[in-house]
């Protein structure tokens, strides 16, 4: 009779190098990447909680909460006390509506951020006074959690205990709680002070510029503030329709167009790297898609991450050497770096390839005004 063994299974070697791999590309953003390097690692390991772990929190970035939800309810099936588990799970389940079930999850955990969770999950069942004791006990675990100062700043706020609220805005850092709370204190001019600031940094955040626009009205600035309200209307209405998008991504996490109409409705809006963030969701559902490689390197270039961008523009080459916008993009890198040979023969291939496409009429036509600027700007002989 065969007698089985009793040692414990020796894991393989390269499910941990996968694993480390798989949480150095989601940090990156490589989510392609991280997705591929966590099904491997739990292909070759299912029964190793570390595997199934970084793959539910690929799969919660990729906004798949359902699958996200499998992940981890794998992973407390394998450890039950596994650090992070209950917390994680009870975001997929948030992810999901479920607020009270992700609530059961977050109370399990019962680390800081887990109560700040719960607060804002009793919040969403319309429970404030449950949400109120949630997010005080996340106080208690560590006072210097500074992210669950600011939903007790929203929350006396939603309850009218303005004092309260300014208390815990001014705590979290938050300038746009900080000056709203000031505003419905009726302290106009520390309040102007404080929402002129968030419009010098963000000058799209339409409820601090709606709040101006009121401090405005009480102080008899009427034109003025009746422009501000005019432009934060706008801005709403515009904020509005992204949210939209948003959330139909979210719902739809495996459809390529929804995630598109989201990335390209906050480029639209000037929000390029959050745009980027989305392209990448999308790259997942079509890595083989070279315009939409292409855009991401641009947007990379566009927001000063060369290496990241020549990186991506390079990948895109390999896989077709006359990608016209590619080589169009990569030569303005190129020529703005004063590697003008490069740029040239770039764009000399693009050209020789696509000689009828848009993009290259209008490369000509940059580099005629360019060049007609600097004959202008020449001394005269």
């Amino acid at each position: 009779m065969a007698v089985m063994s009793c040692e414990p299974q020796v894991a393989d070697p390269r499910i941990p190098v996968l694993v480390g791999k798989a949480w150095e590309s989601l940090r990156s953003l490589q989510y392609h990447q991280a997705l591929t390097l966590a099904d491997s690692a739990v292909a070759l390991g299912p029964h190793l909680a570390d595997a199934q772990f970084v793959r539910g929190r690929v799969l919660f970035e990729l906004n798949q909460f359902a699958a996200s939800e499998t992940a981890y309810l794998q992973v407390l099936k394998l450890d039950p006390s596994y650090p992070g588990a209950h917390h994680n799970l009870g975001n997929a389940l948030f992810g999901q509506q479920r607020y009270q079930d992700a609530i059961i999850h977050f109370r399990a955990e019962a680390a800081a951020n887990s109560w700040h969770a719960a607060g804002a999950a009793y919040m969403e069942l319309g429970q404030p006074e449950n949400a109120l004791s949630a997010m005080r006990q996340a106080i208690a675990l560590d006072s210097a959690y500074l992210p669950v100062r600011k939903s007790l700043a929203e929350l006396h706020e939603q309850l009218g205990q303005y004092d309260q609220a300014l208390v815990h805005a001014r705590t979290s850092g938050d300038h746009y709680l900080t000056g709203l709370m000031l505003f419905h204190l009726n302290r106009y001019d520390q309040a102007a002070s404080l929402l002129e600031h968030v419009l010098t940094d963000d000058p799209s955040h339409h409820s601090a510029l709606y709040t101006l626009g009121q401090v405005q009205l009480r102080r008899g600035a009427t034109d003025e503030a009746q422009s501000m309200l005019s432009r934060a209307n706008r801005l709403r209405q515009q904020h509005q329709k992204i949210a939209a998008l948003g959330t139909a991504a979210r719902e739809n996490p495996t459809s390529f167009a929804h995630q598109i109409a989201h990335a390209n409705a906050l480029r639209d809006a000037g929000h390029l790297r959050k745009a980027v963030q989305a392209w990448l969701i999308a790259l997942v559902l079509r890595p083989a898609n070279l315009e939409l490689q292409s855009n991401i390197a641009t947007a990379f270039q566009q927001l000063g991450d060369t290496t990241e961008a020549v990186a991506r523009h390079h990948q895109v080459l390999q896989n077709d050497s006359t990608h016209v916008s590619t080589l169009v993009n990569l030569g303005w890198h190129f020529f703005q770096t004063d590697r003008r040979r490069e740029a040239v023969n770039l764009w000399a291939r693009a050209a020789r390839h696509h000689p009828d496409h848009p993009a290259i009429s209008a490369l000509r036509e940059t580099l005629a005004q360019q060049q007609l600027g600097n004959a202008q700007s020449s001394p005269a002989q």
